[in-house]
C-alpha cells in the first residue's frame, strides 16, 4: 500500500506542498492488503488520497485526484482495465459558473510518471522533483503509515 500511496503523495506535495494536517481512516486486512483514505488540510484547500490493495487477484490501474479550494473543485480520473489499456483521462471543473468536462492532456498520471522516469534514466529529461520535495513526500508517507498502523483515524 505504501508504494502506491507514496506516488500519489509525491504528486500532492509537488502541487500543493506539505499539508498543515491530515486525518485517516483505514481497514487493515487480517491476511493481506489494506484500504486507506487520507484527507489533507491546506490553508485554502483540502485534498483526499485513497488506495486499496485488497483485491483478490491482479487488477488494472485506477486513480483520481480532487482539489477543493475557495474558487472551485478540480477532479481528475483515469483507469486502465485488466488489459492495461488506459481509458482517456478526464478533468472535471466545478465553479460558480457551472461544470466543465475537459479531456486530460497526455498520458494518464501512472504512465506519465513511468515515462518521465525512463526519460530521466536515459538522460533525455531532468527530474522534476527536487530533493527537498522528495524528502517531504517520504516524511508524509511515513507519518501516514504510522497513523494508520497505530489506528489513528
Amino acid at each position: 500500500m505504501l508504494d502506491m500511496l507514496h506516488g500519489n503523495l509525491d504528486t500532492l506535495v509537488q502541487v500543493l506542498g506539505v499539508p498543515e494536517s491530515f486525518t485517516t481512516s483505514a481497514v487493515i486486512g487480517a491476511e493481506r492488503g489494506s484500504t486507506v483514505q487520507a484527507i489533507f488540510t491546506y490553508p485554502d484547500a483540502i485534498a483526499r488520497v485513497s488506495g486499496c490493495s485488497r483485491m483478490p487477484q491482479p487488477y488494472g490501474s485506477r486513480g483520481s485526484y480532487r482539489a477543493t479550494s475557495t474558487g472551485g473543485v478540480l477532479e481528475y480520473d483515469f483507469a486502465a482495465g485488466f488489459t492495461g489499456k488506459v481509458v482517456s483521462p478526464v478533468v472535471h471543473e466545478y465553479t460558480d459558473d457551472g461544470h466543465r468536462e475537459l479531456p486530460g492532456e497526455g498520458s494518464d498520471a501512472y504512465t506519465a510518471m513511468i515515462d518521465h522516469l525512463l526519460a530521466c534514466l536515459r538522460g533525455e529529461e531532468v527530474n522534476q522533483l527536487a530533493p527537498s520535495t522528495v524528502l517531504d513526500s517520504l516524511r508524509l508517507t511515513l507519518e501516514l503509515h504510522e497513523a494508520v498502523t497505530r489506528g489513528e483515524g
